[in-house]
């Protein structure tokens, strides 16, 4: 749960950004038999969520979908994400005035071409029903490590819509979204969406008791260690348009079918882009919580208890990198070194390597480890397996182990791209 990224200074506002999974959820143990019907959805290599409102029929986020042709599939019926039954998606909808850069109108159908013949299904609210106070997301996707667990989580969220207000300012629209998250107060954390979560359900009521579908989990701030709610679609605002767009997707299932076929092998692959968090003392990006975003822009500082410093850009062409750090206490004593790689649209990231010194000597405890869209090659590199990220940013965060005493460190990072290109930057701080 939770498409969801780069900085773009406009007029003090932030685009959207995709989310990936529950964080700080916890795990259900049967989700065969507890939520069979919240899905794990395959496109063209990248994870989502969704959820079974008719046997053939899944509702989920549109920026899933967009742009990306096929072949679509489910899995039912698994304990985890390399079980079940693989079911082909013959037919897709999404709203018809669905915006990729503000993540608007973020919602979608998918029709099957057999029935997932689950033991329940999720219900739509009634159009123009009051806003629930207390909710329990679903979703299939990162833990707040950035670590597909391969798990279905669940957990239970308040309204946080006057802070989504706040924070995310005229991209949150509180008429047809809904701002939700599960606030830790002595930590400053908001549990909720992460990369593969997009799409995911959102439920009336604490525990899943309702199953009544009113949110789809669509966008977040930048990074799965949040400062900020999750933003969902608002479902009983598009109950008038569901309805029959469901008969709509049901007619285009025979008439224009989809190809079918693999969209990816059965079990934990890479997942889609989303809420990722390139933090300065003055900015973050939002993303979708888990595919096809497009531009961000910036908003206030998120309230963290870590320090950010000054971001550092060399731009090459158009392959760039984008450096910052902030203290971290996963492994002790530590420092997350912010690397974002930005490209132009017709290039991908292929391989980002990362060296590390303290005092002038090279330092080898720090964690490079793979994630999201990121596969570790060894020796400090990663190779990227994804597909095009939300505005052609690719995120990753590496922890740096520190030992007593003050250290002057220097990370030196190079990243190339699919046309042959490379860039590198040198990025120092103290501690």
């Amino acid at each position: 749960m939770r498409k969801l990224l780069i900085v773009l200074a406009l007029a003090a506002t932030q685009f959207p950004a995709s989310v990936k999974a529950v964080t700080y959820g916890d795990f259900v143990d049967s989700p065969q038999i507890q939520y069979p019907e919240v899905v794990p959805v395959w496109v063209s290599g990248n994870l989502c969520t969704g959820t079974l409102i008719e046997q053939q029929i899944v509702l989920t986020a549109a920026h899933c979908i967009y742009g990306r042709p096929g072949p679509i599939q489910i899995a039912v019926g698994g304990a985890s994400l390399n079980s079940g039954k693989l079911i082909d998606v013959t037919a897709t909808w999404y709203h018809p005035r669905y915006d990729a850069s503000f993540l608007q109108n973020d919602i979608a159908l998918l029709h099957l071409n057999a029935p997932a013949n689950v033991a329940r299904l999720a219900s739509l609210p009634s159009s123009g029903a009051k806003k629930p106070k207390n909710f329990t997301m679903a979703g299939w996707g990162d833990d707040q490590n950035g670590r597909l667990t391969g798990n279905l989580s669940t957990l239970n969220l308040n309204d946080q819509g006057l802070v989504a207000t706040k924070v995310f300012r005229g991209l949150y629209n509180p008429r047809t979204m809904i701002g939700a998250g599960r606030f830790f107060p002595n930590e400053a954390l908001y549990g909720g969406g992460c990369e593969g979560d997009s799409g995911g359900p959102l439920y009336k009521g604490r525990n899943g008791s309702t199953r009544v579908l009113v949110g789809v989990t669509s966008w977040g701030a930048e990074g799965c260690i949040q400062f900020k709610p999750t933003i969902f679609t608002w479902v009983s605002y598009y109950v008038p348009e569901l309805l029959p767009a469901i008969s709509q997707v049901k007619s285009r299932a025979i008439q224009n079918p989809l190809p079918t076929g693999r969209a990816t092998p059965v079990g934990i692959g890479p997942t889609t882009t989303t809420i990722r968090t390139i933090s300065t003392t003055t900015t973050t990006t939002i993303r979708p919580i888990s595919t096809t975003a497009t531009s961000s822009t910036t908003t206030t500082a998120r309230p963290t208890t870590t320090t950010a410093s000054s971001t550092t850009t060399l731009s090459i062409a158009d392959l760039r990198l984008s450096l910052s750090h902030r203290t971290s206490t996963l492994f002790g004593r530590g420092t997350d070194l912010d690397i974002t790689v930005s490209t132009d649209a017709s290039a991908l990231p292929t391989r980002l390597c990362v060296s590390v010194q303290s005092n002038g000597a090279a330092w080898p405890w720090f964690n490079i480890f793979g994630g999201g869209n990121w596969q570790d090659l060894g020796g400090g590199c990663l190779r990227h397996i994804g597909t095009k990220g939300p505005f052609n940013n690719y995120y990753h965060s590496p922890e740096i182990q520190e030992s007593a005493g003050v250290q002057n460190w220097t990370a030196t990072v190079t990243v190339s791209d699919t046309l042959g290109r490379s860039s590198s930057a040198n990025y120092s701080w103290s501690s």
